[in-house]
């Protein structure tokens, strides 16, 4: 009755105006400039060069996006989660993520830069290994810049994160407009503009912000080591969900070449139309969910749950229905080329499939908070074999649609998932949650 009782007041507080107070609403302004930015980037390389560069360049933001992945997984989703029961002070838990943040980036550049030494020794593939080279140099200055509003969020600074973003994306889009105009655009170029400008507005916030981390080597270590307790079982998860996303980019330019993959960017794009809102939700919904496990107990939880899976559900659901009424004309006006018209079709397949993910979420979320990363992993680890099991015959049967119905059915078995294990868990939970491995601990200040 009480878990009845909660889901009824968080009906009645699925009101505009609460929907758009304090952090929120700087959590959707944020996500709006971050979401404006990557469609904008890939619109301007799609509009000053070939469908092949358009393919480059989303495969190398697909490597970027995985990247991102592993980082958040080993670093500010831990620390998001650990937020309120740190066994050090604020400002040395701080240092301690930052420093991993700085060693994650690091290590991924030099399996890139290996990587890419390897494709050259080999012979093959010599245009993605001077693409795969390129990632791994500004790979460390894309990175540092997802920490800052990462760690941001965390803190619930979410108007510290909307000036951070508002500097880069500007000077980001600022450099690639003029070398669109200047003729000098690629999918080289347009990397280096993104990297250079997210180095100096990330370089900006950390001077800015440097009163909030304090070293010391002992705390430094006992943060790698808490981190990573919980890291370890959330980075296979969240790197094999990415994997999942981009499963289709890579396969179609194995099989068609780097046009397919562009094309198959661009209706993505379109889809990714839906990100401020959505994304503006998620950004804060592991410090809320984090929060109420800690103090708010089973009936903060399913406030919390429920309003966010609301608002989720009814903005993709409406989503969805403008693209199944209006996808094509969207593609045609956004893409003009002809090459882009014929996948106006995958349009509101992607959008179903969309709409599955999202809803599939928050459970996936809650999980998360309650240090469930074993599960987390095994469901996204077995929607990525499904993936690969499914995409790489459907494409080769009937094109990028069949590639878009594979993505549909994984992202539909992958919601139904995560819902049965968070009821599972939920019905065994009686109190704050212990996370595997350990016990849990208040705070030491």
């Amino acid at each position: 009755m009480r878990d009845g009782s909660a889901i009824a007041r968080s009906v009645r507080r699925l009101q505009l105006g609460r929907m758009l107070s304090g952090d929120q609403f700087w959590s959707f302004g944020d996500q709006a400039i971050v979401s404006a930015g990557n469609f904008l980037t890939l619109l301007l390389v799609a509009r000053w060069t070939a469908a092949s560069e358009v393919g480059l360049f989303a495969i190398a933001i697909s490597l970027i996006t995985i990247a991102m992945a592993l980082q958040d997984a080993l670093v500010t989703r831990p620390y998001s989660i650990q937020f309120h029961k740190a066994l050090c002070a604020r400002t040395e838990h701080a240092f301690g993520v930052l420093s991993m943040a700085v060693g994650v980036g690091i290590a991924a550049t030099l399996l890139l830069l290996g990587a890419a030494a390897a494709l050259v020794l080999s012979g093959t593939l010599p245009g993605f290994a001077a693409l795969t080279a390129l990632i791994g140099v500004i790979l460390p200055m894309i990175l540092l810049r997802e920490f800052a509003r990462r760690f941001a969020y965390a803190n619930l600074q979410t108007f510290s994160a909307f000036v951070l973003d508002a500097i880069a994306v500007g000077a980001a889009i600022a450099a690639i407009v003029g070398l669109g105009l200047l003729g000098k655009l690629s999918a080289a170029s347009a990397l280096v503009a993104v990297g250079s400008s997210y180095a100096m507005a990330s370089t900006a916030w950390l001077f800015a912000r440097r009163k909030m981390f304090e070293f010391r080597r002992e705390t430094t270590w006992q943060t790698w080591r808490e981190c990573w307790r919980l890291g370890r079982w959330l980075a296979p998860g969240q790197v094999a969900l990415y994997a999942q996303g981009y499963v289709t980019h890579w396969m179609s330019a194995f099989i068609a070449g780097a046009a397919a993959a562009g094309i198959y960017a661009a209706s993505l794009s379109i889809i990714a139309l839906s990100n401020p809102f959505l994304l503006g939700i998620f950004n804060l919904m592991t410090p809320k969910i984090a929060h109420a496990i800690k103090h708010e107990g089973r009936e903060g939880i399913v406030r919390h749950l429920v309003t966010d899976t609301l608002l989720l559900g009814i903005v993709m659901g409406l989503f969805t229905l403008a693209i199944v009424f209006a996808g094509g004309d969207i593609m045609r006006l956004l893409y003009p080329g002809d090459e882009y018209l014929a996948s106006s079709g995958i349009l509101s397949v992607l959008a179903l499939s969309s709409l599955a993910a999202t809803l599939g979420a928050p459970a996936t979320v809650v999980l998360s908070c309650w240090e469930r990363g074993r599960e987390v992993a095994g469901v996204a680890l077995g929607t990525l074999a499904l993936s690969l099991g499914l995409v790489w015959p459907m494409m080769t049967m009937w094109g990028l649609i069949g590639a878009a119905y594979a993505l549909l059915i994984v992202e539909t078995f992958g919601c139904m998932v995560r819902w049965a294990l968070f009821a599972v868990h939920f019905n065994a939970q009686t109190g704050p949650s212990q996370p595997e491995g350990g016990l849990s601990r208040e705070p030491v200040r």
